[in-house]
């Protein structure tokens, strides 16, 4: 897939083929539709708040689950948890969704990223 990936802080983002993301037992692969870039991104992109380099940026992102890790519960009307989400279900995860998945993880900076629903 194709990723907006920087390898140094303030270094010039460069769009470059990365592999497709695995999909942990207790998280989701999404394909994005649509991302933004915020404050905590150009932070992050500084070296004022450290991630792993090279990166992906991007955290609040809207898309459709390709793949569903088994341990996934959903909630569903009645607010019961049932096994999985429905591969080909639209997400739309802001800050407080993305926060659920470690920075370091590729962004939505990617045709795909991972969130990790691990509590």
């Amino acid at each position: 897939m194709k990723a907006v990936v920087y390898s140094g802080y303030g270094a010039t983002p460069v769009l470059t083929q990365v592999a497709d993301p695995a999909c942990p037992a207790d998280g989701v692969v999404i394909a994005v539709g649509a991302t933004g870039v915020c404050r905590s991104d150009w932070h992050a992109w500084k070296g004022h708040d450290p991630v792993a380099l090279p990166h992906i940026g991007g955290h609040e992102f809207a898309g459709v689950v390709v793949t569903a890790g088994p341990e996934v519960l959903r909630m569903v009307a009645d607010g019961t948890l049932r096994p999985g989400l429905l591969v080909g279900e639209v997400i739309a995860l802001g800050q407080v969704g993305r926060a659920l998945a470690a920075m370091d993880e590729p962004g939505s900076g990617a045709g795909m990223t991972v969130v990790s629903l691990a509590g």
